[in-house]
């Protein structure tokens, strides 16, 4: 029972540590832009952020969370159920920044607003 639950935790953090590096990995191609669980569609205008798809123009403002251990960035939405999206971003220097402004490039090609 002890190795079961011993296998059952190593295969937990694998999954953990993979969702988190491809997550991150960033992917540009002609129709959509997708970053930590966010993908902008241009064709569409809409913007899905992990189960949640909003249009482009719904996006009210996009902010950097520096504070303590936390990084990452707040992506808020004309929305009464989730206003707010809070967005975990690893890694090291400025990359909740690097990613903030993306998603502003990515926004503005999909004809929604600018931010940066």
């Amino acid at each position: 029972m002890e190795n079961l639950l011993i296998v059952i935790a190593v295969a937990a953090a694998v999954y953990f540590i993979y969702k988190k590096v491809w997550g991150a990995r960033l992917q540009v191609r002609e129709d959509y832009f997708e970053q930590h669980g966010v993908k902008v569609h241009f064709l569409d205008k809409t913007i899905t952020i992990r189960s949640h798809t909003y249009h482009v123009n719904q996006v009210t403002g996009i902010k950097s969370i520096l504070g303590g251990s936390l990084k990452g960035v707040e992506i808020q939405v004309d929305d009464f159920k989730k206003p707010i999206h809070k967005i975990s971003i690893g890694g090291f220097g400025k990359a909740q920044e690097k990613f903030a402004q993306r998603l502003s490039v990515a926004l503005r090609k999909a004809g929604g607003p600018s931010f940066v």
